[in-house]
């Protein structure tokens, strides 16, 4: 019991939180950039590889994500484990659906199934991917480990996007928004369920709940929502999707200009 304690209170090792372009972040975005160069010049485009890529960053994230719950839920005081789960770090984020999008993904037999949950990953995901990890967001703890963890779980989403638009396995068509936005939508329906659910049963004792960020219930989770929850109250659901989609349209009209410049270099 000793061992396992101790080996808790190492997993939990505190540190300064990590600014945003401080030495962590600046570290996370030079890896980011330097692990999506090497994937997309060094993994030749099959089927196969691409599942194999997608089985294993989601593995790892998914085994990190495991971490994550473990530091935030268990403690070790006076040689005896105690638990209180922490419901704000709860699995299912916008950042964290990715994981099991591409768990999926790769596994899936179903083609359509399977090229739909890549739009989502080469669109959404991409958005949020690189959203974060370029403004570091409110993403950094005062966990060693969580830190890691975070910047693998949002550099992957950041390194599978661009791998997926880069190789054009999807389509850099504005239609591979639409293909992805049920999957998005069935995310964020998933989430509104989850606040409400929790809100109103009380089994969270009144700790923050905000999955997806959208629970108008509490405004200051994240201070760039708070102007849009309090606008549109219990309708944040359809602003988040219409922000996020046209966003998402967004990353593929970018796509497309860089492909009109690949066009002219090759001319």
């Amino acid at each position: 019991m000793e061992i396992l304690g101790n080996i808790l209170l190492f997993l939990k090792t505190r540190c300064d939180r990590p600014q945003t372009f401080g030495v962590f972040h600046i570290v996370m975005l030079i890896l980011t950039s330097a692990a999506a160069v090497f994937v997309i010049k060094g993994l030749p485009l099959t089927e196969k590889n691409l599942r194999r890529l997608l089985l294993v960053l989601s593995v790892a994230t998914i085994v990190l994500e495991v971490y994550k719950q473990l530091v935030y839920s268990f403690d070790f005081v006076d040689g005896k484990f105690v638990f209180e789960y922490t419901w704000r770090v709860f699995p299912w984020q916008f950042c964290s659906t990715p994981m099991i999008a591409g768990l999926f993904a790769a596994i899936v037999k179903n083609e359509r199934i399977h090229y739909g949950l890549c739009c989502y990953l080469a669109t959404y995901g991409l958005f949020a991917g690189l959203l974060t990890v370029i403004t570091g967001g409110n993403i950094f703890s005062a966990f060693v480990g969580v830190n890691f963890q975070t910047a693998v779980c949002h550099g992957s989403m950041t390194i599978i996007g661009l791998y997926l638009l880069a190789t054009k396995y999807v389509r850099p068509e504005y239609s591979s928004v639409l293909y992805a936005l049920p999957w998005f939508i069935g995310g964020v329906v998933i989430a509104v369920i989850l606040n409400y659910t929790v809100y109103f049963c009380g089994v969270s004792g009144g700790q923050e709940f905000d999955m997806y960020y959208i629970n108008p219930y509490f405004l200051d989770t994240v201070a760039a929502m708070k102007p849009f929850k309090l606008l549109s109250g219990h309708f944040i659901p359809l602003v988040y999707i219409t922000v996020y989609t046209g966003f998402s349209f967004g990353i593929i009209f970018i796509r497309r200009l860089f492909m009109k410049k690949e066009e002219k270099a090759t001319a």
